[in-house]
């Protein structure tokens, strides 16, 4: 995974995992969800997401992080689901939109 996803990787895998993980959330999420509750344009989430998914792969394959495969599925999942200030402690920032 490193040679494909390092900074020297093939950039066509890279594109093949991101539209796998596009194919997914359409499959396991949007497909359940009527489109017309989501606050934002579902390209822009379609996005964030996959690139998110993909970029913090790529930190943890280049930066010999001592996070278990599963630590790190676990981890990207929790931004995921509750955003990246709550998921890491800091829902007070938020409290600026109030």
């Amino acid at each position: 995974m490193k040679v494909l996803l390092g900074p020297n990787g093939d950039i066509s895998f890279q594109e093949k995992n991101r539209q796998l993980l596009i194919k997914n959330m359409h499959e396991r999420i949007l497909a359940q969800v009527p489109l017309e509750r989501l606050i934002i344009p579902i390209d822009i989430l379609i996005m964030y997401v996959s690139s998110a998914h993909i970029g913090l792969i790529r930190y943890w394959l280049e930066n010999n992080t001592q996070h278990t495969p599963k630590e790190m599925a676990t981890l990207l999942f929790q931004i995921m689901i509750e955003g990246p200030f709550r998921a890491s402690g800091l829902e007070d920032f938020l409290k600026w939109r109030e």
